[in-house]
């Protein structure tokens, strides 16, 4: 679905491990990786300085990612030192990259920090679909099952979906990097609506609507070759689509979102949040138009 991606690694999030992967990566239709650390600047001394033993560790750690040599895609990486918002913004623009990948720390979304300021400020910006992966879970990966996530990493999304503008322009999205790839190896969507009490729909049929209305959005992703199903389920809007993300054969839970901010911002109700704290699945996030 993506051919050129920026994976991002702060060494300790077990993204890092991903450089051992490449020909899995460019089986999932990958054409161009950029592997990215930012080393902490050394600040032993009055000025902070380039730390030249951090850079050249981080360097080592990536290296197997360029000793791969596999044919049909081009790998590089960068690693400079200072601040990490900055340097994704410049590779993004390098490189042109249509996807950027980052960890979301567990203990980020406990101290109510979402991923960091970092990311607050990549959602902003970029303009760029957000891959966020949680550390901990690819961290306990078995080799097997890392090179099978390699693969599959845009195989199956679940869809939250409610024929709202912002879904909408989530479907448009997706079409639109199915469209532009040739090597599209995004294969099933799965579109969930979930109707709760005191939801958009009135109380007459609600079942029947919510039906009707997937069945438009299920027709225009099959228009672009995608095979799609779709769901009706009562309750919990988060209970709902968790248990959904759990019962089905995903690869990553696709959403996005009114604003920007909405995302990243513990201060304003967003369920783009709510599913980043939620979700163990990776999630994959559009800007807003």
């Amino acid at each position: 679905m993506f051919q050129r991606i920026l994976i991002c690694t702060d060494l300790g999030d077990g993204i890092n491990r991903l450089v051992n992967f490449i020909p899995q990566l460019a089986t999932a239709g990958i054409k161009q990786v950029t592997f990215l650390h930012s080393a902490p600047l050394d600040d032993d001394c009055e000025i902070p300085k380039e730390d030249q033993a951090a850079v050249q560790r981080a360097k080592d750690i990536l290296a197997p990612a360029i000793a791969a040599q596999v044919p049909g895609i081009e790998v590089a990486v960068e690693v400079d030192s200072g601040g990490p918002k900055e340097a994704i913004i410049t590779m993004v623009k390098k490189y042109d990259s249509e996807l950027v990948l980052l960890g979301a720390p567990i203990r980020s979304l406990l101290t109510q920090k979402m991923f960091g300021s970092t990311s607050s400020a990549l959602a902003h910006q970029l303009k760029r679909p957000l891959l966020i992966m949680r550390p901990p879970v690819v961290s306990t990966y078995m080799v097997q099952e890392l090179k099978l996530r390699c693969e599959n990493l845009f195989s199956s999304y679940l869809i939250p979906y409610d024929g709202s503008d912002s879904a909408n322009h989530l479907l448009d999205e997706i079409k639109q990097q199915v469209t532009n790839n040739p090597n599209n190896c995004l294969k099933n969507c799965i579109l969930v609506w979930v109707i709760e009490a005191g939801g958009r729909f009135p109380k007459a049929d609600p079942e029947g609507k919510a039906e009707a209305t997937l069945a438009k959005a299920k027709a225009d992703l099959e228009g672009v070759g995608l095979n799609v199903t779709t769901q009706v389920r009562r309750g919990a809007l988060m209970d709902q689509i968790m248990t959904a993300a759990t019962d089905e054969d995903i690869s990553a839970i696709a959403i996005s979102d009114r604003k920007t901010n909405r995302l990243l911002d513990w201060s304003v109700p967003s369920f783009g949040a709510q599913v980043l704290r939620q979700s163990w699945h990776p999630v994959l996030f559009f800007p807003p138009a």
